[in-house]
């Protein structure tokens, strides 16, 4: 029954933060600022790229909030274009990729 419970508790945390916009974010949930290269965040903004692969340098986890920072590799600059997104899923230490990497599944608010 414990692990139902647990099931229960931790679906109910994540359907208030979405729900509610992360008004009901998890005490121990970060916000992530991270450069993003122009082709990718476009990708991110028109939905076509519903995920980041990262070196795991920064202990992501589900419920994190990731701030995508525009980058333009070729000017070494950042634009100003900025949009948030939420970590719904974090998967590492799988075959297939390269360890100290992760793949994070992500969602704009």
């Amino acid at each position: 029954m414990g692990k139902i419970r647990e099931l229960a508790e931790k679906v109910g945390k994540w359907l208030d933060s979405w729900l509610f916009f992360g008004i009901a974010e998890e005490e121990d949930a970060k916000t992530h600022y991270i450069k993003c290269e122009k082709e990718f965040y476009q990708d991110v903004e028109e939905g076509y790229k519903p995920f980041e692969v990262r070196k795991n340098d920064r202990d992501y986890r589900a419920g994190d909030d990731i701030v995508l920072r525009e980058y333009d590799k070729d000017l070494g600059v950042l634009t100003g274009r900025e949009q948030r997104v939420n970590i719904i899923y974090f998967l590492d230490k799988y075959p297939g990729i390269e360890p100290g990497y992760c793949i994070l599944g992500i969602e704009p608010y």
